[in-house]
């Protein structure tokens, strides 16, 4: 029997030493823990960099309106026409612009009123809506038979708004606001 019981001790003692044995929280292991301060400055401006670039684009949807508009007032803007160029004679004293204009067989009356020129009317362009598709991040309206967003022109006419009963256009300055019926 006391074999049996010898084999009976010496399993009991392996199954003992196969299960893992419990931590001593007062003495942890001492472990290096290899660190690379290069590699960490790296990711923290990358983090930084990813967290800004996300807030400008943010920005940038959440202010799109506004930023659509500021950049409708800017192309809406004509170039003024440069100075016409000016000669000096002999004794330095700045003449008279020069014009395109045949001084031969004119009298001077005609020079100075070579032409009438009429102010041209430029009237807001006819706008009629036939439907307007309203979702909060991306309206879009029929007008005139074309389908047509915020921040897009037709006729000459920039979309400054697309509300759920009304577009708000911008046409030369002038504003409206077209109702849907």
């Amino acid at each position: 029997m006391s074999t049996i019981t010898d084999a009976v001790e010496k399993k009991k003692q392996e199954d003992e030493s196969k299960k893992p044995k419990a931590l001593d929280l007062g003495n942890p292991p001492k472990v290096a823990i290899p660190r690379d301060r290069g590699k960490l400055r790296r990711l923290i401006a990358l983090l930084i960099i990813l967290i800004s670039i996300s807030g400008a684009a943010g920005a940038g949807y959440y202010y799109r309106k506004e930023i659509g508009d500021y950049l409708a007032s800017w192309s809406a803007k004509k170039p003024e026409k440069p100075a016409p160029l000016t000669t000096n004679d002999e004794t330095g004293a700045a003449k008279e612009p020069l014009n395109d204009v045949n001084l031969e067989n004119k009298k001077s009356d005609e020079i100075i009123s070579d032409e009438k020129e009429e102010p041209v009317v430029d009237e807001f362009p006819l706008l009629s809506i036939s439907g307007i598709i309203f979702d909060p991040l991306d309206p879009e309206a029929i007008i005139n038979g074309q389908s047509v967003k915020t921040g897009e022109t037709i006729d000459g006419a920039y979309i400054v708004e697309i509300r759920k009963d009304s577009v708000r256009v911008r046409y030369k300055g002038e504003e409206r606001v077209l109702t849907y019926r």
